[in-house]
């Protein structure tokens, strides 16, 4: 991980390098991994209005918020541009050792939004527990950066000093309509670039009357545990706060004005919200919030559907959003459970205690606030209780497309890469998008998260997946929903590491059938889900990696082998990340995947199994 760190920071100091000494609109279509021609049409023969979608949306606290949506063609450009100034960022909080929050690091704690490892959470958290909190707003925010001031910005500020054609040609990226457009992918950043001097300014002010002080987007933010505000930040007028002269000033001086009607001051003892949580205690939403979408939930586990929210009525959309607001829900309160004693920190600042693996005793101390302390048994919350059954339903329940889990990333690396390699024979699992130059999958191959391992108890590795395939038929059986799904496919190597799940299938659904699933093309499970075991060779067991030519499994990097039976590295040999990685993903075009044939054979087989089943019954 540190070896990965280091070449990411190399990578990010060679981007910003790069930029530095750009001087030709090629040089940055080059940097932005974009053909010259490519740029060129979309800036200059492209007609502005052409290029993006207006639409209104409403706003929490009334009236509309309009959107200039680019179109995909200009969004790619756009997020590449957004990637590479983060880059930059990145390399010049490397170049200046993130010393201080007020010695130009951009990498700092004032400016929250859109930015890496960054949210609304930090954000608040910066201003939990405190007396007093002012709120206040930046009228127009994305639009008063117009085109001159993002050109100006880019040609001025020591930390780019880019050529003039340089400089123009990022502002026409990210300017339209002579502003930076709500809906681009790079408006954020660069607004927080350019606003980074305010920050400071603003920090240097809070900093002076013992005061916090964060910027998300347009929204400021002044906390206190001092009994009151001091006038150079806000002065009582009344039953209302305004605006003091000294923090007015600065805002001039930036170049903005603030939205008087959004200023609001609130104690200790009412309810404090920022940025839509509440902080008094502990960061949170609104009660209202979580009952909303757990009720949700529940209509759509229970009918298949989700009331109409009055923003689409298409249901996948729904879910997803649905997804979101859950996920969001999820993180916060994972933010919440960081805040741990001193004694609980000490425990996970350590690698291993007594033999338990960091990311256990982390999963104790989750459990701990539901009167669950062991290893194997832990209790969800309420609120990871209903996300779990969410993500059941939506990945399993109610997949919309064939899933396959496989034992970890790297398994995923060699499917994919075959798939791509042999698409022509597989075009039901998989297919080429000509105008678009890219591969689209009609399967889904299982991501594994450390989250999803302690909410739905799927861990990487055959022998960690036991649990799951045990539970399924239970927590299958929940729902009520009309079911319209795909299989779900456990795509494992056939050899010892499956053994639990092997064993359990022969005491329960195989008993006495003599049938072996090692012998076996597919084994269906019950309801959607399927065992397929890799092929045996000649009566042996087999793993992915037995698949590729032995000229593939023994390619050497920097005099180093491969060991399959490592996921690391060591002095003499590399494992299966490496590998995948640096030899089969980066070769893919030249290594044959004939032999994988057999494998993605068993996935079409269960694929129609299961059709046909839906069909009979």
């Amino acid at each position: 991980m540190v070896m990965d760190d280091e070449h990411s920071k190399l990578l990010k100091l060679a981007r910003y390098n790069r930029l530095f000494s750009c001087d030709s609109r090629s040089e940055l279509a080059s940097l932005l991994h974009v053909s010259p021609v490519f740029l060129t049409n979309i800036l200059y023969i492209q007609k502005p209005e052409n290029l993006y979608r207006s639409f209104n949306i409403p706003k929490k606290s009334g009236g509309i918020r309009q959107i200039e949506a680019p179109a995909e063609s200009l969004k790619e450009i756009q997020s590449k541009l957004a990637n590479l100034l983060l880059d930059c960022i990145d390399a010049l909080n490397t170049i200046k050792g993130n010393d201080s929050n007020l010695t130009g690091s951009f990498n700092n704690t004032l400016s929250h939004g859109f930015s890496r490892k960054k949210s609304i959470i930090t954000n608040a958290e910066r201003h939990r527990n405190r007396k007093i909190i002012l709120n206040t707003d930046i009228e127009d925010f994305f639009g008063s950066f117009n085109f001159g001031r993002v050109r100006g910005f880019f040609l001025k500020n020591r930390n780019f000093s880019l050529s003039e054609n340089i400089a123009t040609t990022i502002a026409q990226i990210a300017c339209y309509n002579n502003a930076l457009p709500q809906g681009s992918p790079c408006s954020p950043v660069i607004s927080n670039l350019i606003c980074h001097s305010m920050d400071v300014r603003l920090a240097k002010l809070a900093k002076r009357h013992s005061l916090y002080y964060t910027r998300y987007a347009d929204d400021l933010t002044f906390s206190t545990n001092k009994r009151t505000l001091p006038s150079e930040i806000a002065i009582e007028n009344g039953s209302r706060y305004e605006i003091g002269s000294v923090f007015q000033r600065e805002i001039h001086r930036s170049g903005f004005s603030i939205n008087h009607n959004k200023t609001r001051v609130n104690f200790k003892d009412s309810r404090q919200v920022i940025t839509g949580l509440t902080v008094n205690k502990k960061i949170n939403t609104h009660r209202n919030y979580w009952r909303l979408e757990r009720s949700k939930c529940h209509y759509l586990f229970m009918t298949g559907d989700i009331p109409d929210d009055g923003s689409s009525t298409d249901l996948a959309s729904k879910i997803n959003r649905l997804h979101g607001r859950l996920n969001f829900i999820d993180t916060m309160d994972r933010h919440n459970r960081v805040n741990l004693s001193k004694i609980e920190q000490h425990l996970i600042s350590h690698k291993s205690i007594n033999g338990i693996l960091k990311e256990d005793i982390e999963e104790i101390l989750l459990g701990k606030e539901n009167g669950k302390n062991s290893r194997t048994k832990k209790k969800l919350n309420s609120r990871e209780e209903t996300f779990s059954k969410f993500l059941f339903y939506k990945n399993f329940y109610n997949n919309q497309k064939p899933l396959i889990i496989l034992e970890g990333k790297t398994d995923n690396i060699y499917i994919g890469c075959a798939l791509e390699r042999l698409f022509s024979h597989y075009k039901d699992l998989i297919k080429y998008d000509i105008k678009e130059k890219k591969y689209e999958k009609n399967i889904k191959l299982y991501e594994h998260t450390k989250r999803a391992r302690y909410l739905l108890d799927i861990h990487a590795g055959a022998d960690h997946l036991f649990e799951f395939v045990r539970q399924y038929d239970k927590r299958y059986s929940y729902y009520k929903a009309p079911i319209d799904n795909h299989p779900v496919i456990l795509l494992l190597d056939n050899d010892t590491g499956p053994k639990a799940i092997i064993n359990f299938l022969k005491n329960t659904l195989l008993k006495r059938s003599g049938i072996d699933p090692k012998n076996e093309d597919f084994v269906h499970i019950c309801h959607n889900l399927y065992l397929v075991l890799t092929p045996l060779n000649k009566g042996r067991d087999t793993s992915m990696e037995d698949f590729f030519d032995k000229s593939v499994l023994g390619t050497t990097i920097k005099g180093k082998t491969f060991d399959p039976s490592n996921e690391k590295s060591t002095g003499t040999t590399y494992g299966k990340h490496v590998f995948s990685t640096e030899v089969v993903k980066k070769n893919k075009n030249t290594i044959s995947f004939a032999s994988f044939r057999p494998i993605l054979d068993r996935v079409t087989a269960v694929i129609n199994d299961y059709a046909s089943k839906k069909s009979s019954s």
